[in-house]
């Protein structure tokens, strides 16, 4: 945040062409635990989940070294090798560094706090399950900046098995690092920005 301005990112995927590895856990078990990392309570145990980096394409293309690989669903932050030792510790303080099991790679994953009273849910826009009333995706994502003060990454406690987000400083030294290849950034909030940003239905 800078001169009262606070801009939020959510992890993407890069750009067409720039296709990189993919992390994905290797049985249903592994999965669900990394699908449910936003309902962790931090310092709780941890078993390294097994994983896998997926270096070719479902067309059998092979796919670009990641520093940063993503996993499918782009809900959770990765470093491989090198990166562990750069970027992690720009992280490390904005959250949890959970080791995992993978044969081909040294891979650690990064695990921010779930926040709740950052969702400005009156001007926010989502869609719900009509089950259970649960957030199914934000298409708007307002938040209360005064709540965001020192807070590097974060997810929110409305939706804790949604988005990983991260605040744009952290964005701009991971960045820096020039170890980030694998994962992207896409802005979702700009305080400057009154009426939000459209992320269209699935955010």
């Amino acid at each position: 945040m800078s001169g009262g301005r606070t801009r939020v990112f959510e992890l993407a995927h890069t750009a067409e062409g720039e296709d990189y590895e993919l992390v994905a856990a290797t049985t249903k078990e592994g999965r669900a635990v990394l699908g449910g990392l936003g309902l962790r309570r931090r310092g709780d145990p941890w078993a390294p989940v097994e994983v896998e980096l997926w270096r070719l394409s479902e067309r059998g293309r092979p796919l670009k070294r990641a520093d940063m690989p993503m996993d499918p669903s782009s809900r959770a932050l990765f470093m491989r090798d090198g990166a562990v030792d750069v970027v992690g510790p720009l992280l490390a303080p904005h959250g949890e560094l959970l080791g995992l099991s993978c044969p081909d790679a040294r891979l650690v994953l990064f695990n921010p706090p779930t926040l709740a009273g950052v969702l400005d849910a009156d001007r926010a826009e989502f869609v719900l399950f009509p089950s259970s009333g649960r957030i199914m995706a934000i298409t708007k994502v307002m938040l209360h900046s005064a709540a965001l003060a020192g807070v590097g990454a974060f997810r929110l406690a409305e939706d804790p098995r949604g988005r990983l987000y991260v605040a744009s400083w952290l964005v701009d030294a991971v960045v820096a690092t020039g170890m980030s290849s694998g994962t992207g950034f896409k802005l979702v909030f700009d305080s400057d920005l009154a009426d939000g940003i459209d992320l269209g239905s699935w955010g």
